[in-house]
């Protein structure tokens, strides 16, 4: 019994917030679900993200029988750089398909397993051209010899395979004038060698003539996948410490997708401040720059939003749209500061404000939602009757009532809609909320 009075106490007592999502959890589930998809997600996510906990999962996966996501887990594997795992790696080096093992060979140059000179050497001879181009790579990092005008060869050829082989080669070899012609490869007229080559630079020592033309090809690119696969490796190498990237980002904030590529790498908080630095709502993008703030998260973000919405000189309609951006956020920090906007003498913000509230759960603004319900704007009117119904505030009903008669058809459709949810929540229990489907909070 007085396990039941606790539970009910708690339930009672304010909305539970939903829980944050783990996207460590989250890739665990992927890389253990049988979906090859999400398996591969996972992966590619884990290359630059690292767990510990994964490690595990990820070699397991160098048992299945998709190929993709054989390769995948070696190349996730390499870039933990932890040697300790050579010894899962190197089995695969007899592996019968022979993609499997190039991915092998250079999953043991991430992780520096030096004393395969032998294995090398042999498969450097291999009937597979691009085993044996992998291998001479291999061998060329560990210095057993010298390679690199065969790679550079495949690099100037015109065969896809061998010049995302060599460019990758040649970016782990890490000699400048070799990094230097892998860059080069960003000016390629074809999107699949661009896009190799702002994946091999990935392996390359953040050299500066490979960190310029990163941010050149940033500036020019167009295409998605390209233009994802330079963002992973600007962020990559360090260019999270460097303003100058950060503002050449921001230059391409008509494409969400770099920025959204961008904040999902550790250590990159400054993005945030970034897009503070360039919100203004008087600018014609303003639309553009407050989508990519809704991308990002932290508490500069929110400060940003706030200061906007708070700014009288900032058009109303403008404002009212970071409004309900603010709501977006989960941020109930901000309920006291947005509270007063319910009185505004601009309606736009009014109505802005009603939504934001009733999205951050703000059910003690009661009084005002009812005041709002007979608002000289039907904007705001409809503002808070989706407040009173998000909130499932019955004691409203007799209220919205009124408003089945309002000379507005949109503000008679919506209170209709209210009205009748009201009336099921007030036919219940009265401890008891019904929440839509087969849901109910005691």
């Amino acid at each position: 019994m007085i396990s039941l009075l606790i539970l009910v106490t708690l339930l009672m007592d304010g909305a539970v917030p939903a829980p944050v999502p783990n996207p460590e959890a989250q890739t665990l589930e992927a890389l253990r679900s049988e979906d090859s998809t999400r398996r591969l997600s996972a992966l590619q996510y884990l290359e630059l993200h690292p767990s510990d906990r994964a490690t595990e999962d990820i070699a397991a996966l160098l048992k299945s029988t998709d190929l993709k996501v054989k390769r995948a887990a070696l190349r996730t594997l390499g870039y933990t750089h932890d040697l300790g795992l050579a010894g899962t790696i190197i089995p695969l080096l007899q592996d019968p398909e022979p993609s499997v093992r190039v991915s092998a060979l250079f999953a043991l140059m991430r992780v520096n397993a030096a004393n395969e000179g032998e294995r090398y050497a042999a498969l450097a001879q291999d009937a597979d051209p691009y085993v044996a181009l992998a291998a001479r790579a291999a061998s060329t990092y560990f210095s057993l010899s010298d390679h690199r005008e065969a790679l550079r060869q495949a690099l100037g050829g015109q065969e896809f395979s061998s010049i995302s082989l060599a460019a990758s080669g040649l970016a782990l070899i890490g000699r400048k004038g070799d990094v230097s012609q892998v860059a080069a490869l960003l000016k390629d007229s074809r999107d699949e060698v661009r896009s190799y080559g702002a994946q091999a630079l990935l392996d390359a020592p953040a050299e500066e003539s490979a960190l310029n033309a990163l941010m050149d090809a940033l500036d020019k690119e167009t295409y998605f996948y390209v233009q994802q696969a330079i963002v992973r490796a600007a962020v990559f190498h360090g260019m999270k410490m460097i303003p100058a990237f950060s503002e050449r980002l921001i230059r391409a904030r008509s494409q969400k997708e770099p920025l959204a590529e961008a904040r999902t790498y550790p250590k990159y908080p400054e993005l945030a401040g970034v897009l503070v630095k360039h919100f203004d709502l008087s600018a014609e993008d303003y639309r553009q720059m407050l989508g990519l703030m809704l991308l990002m998260d932290g508490e500069e973000v929110v400060r940003g939003m706030k200061a906007e919405a708070l700014n009288p000189k900032r058009p109303a309609e403008r404002r009212q749209e970071v409004l309900i951006a603010l709501g977006k956020v989960g941020d109930a920090g901000l309920v006291p500061a947005l509270r007063p906007l319910l009185k505004d003498k601009e309606p736009p913000i009014r109505a802005g404000a009603c939504a934001s509230l009733a999205a951050l759960g703000d059910r003690e603004s009661l009084a005002s939602y009812v005041v709002l319900l007979k608002d000289a704007a039907a904007a705001v009117r409809l503002a808070a009757l989706r407040a009173v119904n998000r909130l499932k505030l019955v004691q409203a009903r007799e209220s919205v009532k009124p408003l089945l008669d309002d000379p507005d058809p949109k503000v008679r459709e919506v209170a209709d809609r209210v009205l009748n949810g009201l009336q099921k929540e007030a036919a219940m229990n009265d401890p008891v909320y019904w929440l839509g489907h087969d849901t109910i909070l005691i």
